[in-house]
């Protein structure tokens, strides 16, 4: 198999996993006498310790390989999984959401091993492959972890799932996944090369982070509030907010998988990236003046294809500026900086819901969008490390 197929495989499996779990987490929690707080502490504990093993994991990765690490994180993912599945209390569902969120790491190394791969021209593309494998896991995600949860009566059940779909995981990588880390050596021999401070020191890595940042926690803002939106503003009941949220992976399906091949030629990765950031804050100001209930649609599909169009550019721009040897470090700082944004964005979403207004998440998140396009505007992509011929893919 390529190896971007493999990466493909892999966040679509990472994602029917997150997916699985979120619709059903509040259920499971009720089913074991949790009380309501505690679904916050869940799923802070499934992204809080991103922001801090992922970074580790990729530079673990430069120095010794993706391929192996990616296939000690999968076992402890397993380990997560069987261990929601035993799960007696709440205490211990909390233990398994939190070593889920330490090896939650394939995301980070799936990025990573496209831009190993891949030639910088054609990483964006090849990044928006993995976006539309994410999208297709949304729109699976849910529909497997409700179904198991009711045909096995007990959602403690959607843990096996879970663990046979990470399985899955685990057996492309040993039977498939090729090694993509080139000359794993010289990360070895100069490790100050593979260091986060001198990937920071890189120019445009900070911006582009910073832009990220700012985006994710935007989305976030629309994520952690639309479901409460969706109940107090138009009534909606839960199967019709889960078929707008299945929009939102269907967009991004189709944005990824095709429009981005066809808009990157003409606009480069930069443009495309604002022009998904434009689009990202005019679906949220639509949804922020609380339109008719039949414009919400297009306004989430404005957001949806927004996001998918900036995400993948954003990260292909980022992966240009630093060598092969250092991939690794700097896609796991970028997944740590997604993880602080959408902590972020959930708290300050749901703070501003509930004490300002209905409107005020999105209007918030509209002025984050527009501070990231302005510094998306003033970044130089030209020139970058990735783009030097000692750190192509032959």
């Amino acid at each position: 198999m390529r190896p971007v197929f493999c990466a493909a495989l892999l966040v679509f499996f990472e994602g029917i996993v997150i997916w699985s779990v979120f619709p059903t987490m509040t259920y499971f929690l009720q089913d074991l006498g949790g009380e309501p707080f505690w679904i916050g502490i869940l799923f802070a504990l499934m992204s809080g310790p991103k922001i801090v093993m992922n970074p580790v994991f990729g530079r673990l990765s430069d120095r010794i390989g993706r391929r192996p690490v990616l296939i000690f994180i999968m076992l402890g993912a397993i380990g997560g999984s069987v261990a929601w599945a035993l799960a007696p209390s709440v205490g211990w569902l909390a233990v398994s959401r939190g070593i889920a969120g330490i090896f939650a790491a394939q995301a980070a190394l799936s990025q990573t091993v496209v831009a190993d791969a891949t030639r910088p021209e054609r990483r964006a593309a090849a990044m928006g492959v993995l976006g539309a494998a994410f999208g297709l896991s949304m729109i699976v995600g849910p529909l497997l972890g409700g179904w198991v949860g009711h045909a096995w009566g007990s959602y403690a059940a959607v843990g096996w799932a879970c663990a046979a779909v990470q399985t899955l995981s685990l057996l492309v990588l040993v039977v498939f996944m090729p090694e993509t880390r080139v000359r794993p050596e010289r990360a070895r021999a100069q490790p100050q090369m593979a260091g986060m401070r001198g990937v920071l020191r890189e120019p445009n890595v900070v911006p582009l982070l910073a832009v990220t940042l700012l985006m994710t926690l935007a989305f976030a803002e629309l994520t952690s509030t639309f479901a409460s939106l969706s109940k107090d503003q138009y009534q909606l009941k839960v199967s019709d907010t889960t078929r707008l949220f299945v929009l939102l992976g269907i967009v991004a399906l189709v944005t990824q998988g095709g429009i981005l091949r066809l808009l990157l030629p003409r606009f480069a990765e930069k443009g495309t990236a604002l022009l998904g950031l434009l689009l990202l804050a005019v679906g949220l100001g639509w949804l922020g003046i609380l339109p008719a209930r039949g414009s919400v649609w297009w306004a989430l599909g404005l957001v949806a294809a927004g996001s998918a169009l900036a995400m993948p550019t954003l990260t292909a721009l980022l992966s240009r500026c630093v060598g092969a040897d250092r991939q690794g470090s700097l896609q796991g700082m970028h997944q740590s900086v997604t993880a602080l944004g959408r902590a972020v964005g959930a708290l300050a979403g749901g703070f501003v819901y509930a004490q300002i207004s209905r409107s005020s998440p999105y209007f918030s998140a509209v002025g984050v969008a527009l501070v990231a396009i302005v510094m998306l505007w003033t970044v130089r992509t030209s020139g970058t490390a990735s783009d030097r011929p000692e750190s192509l893919q032959k």
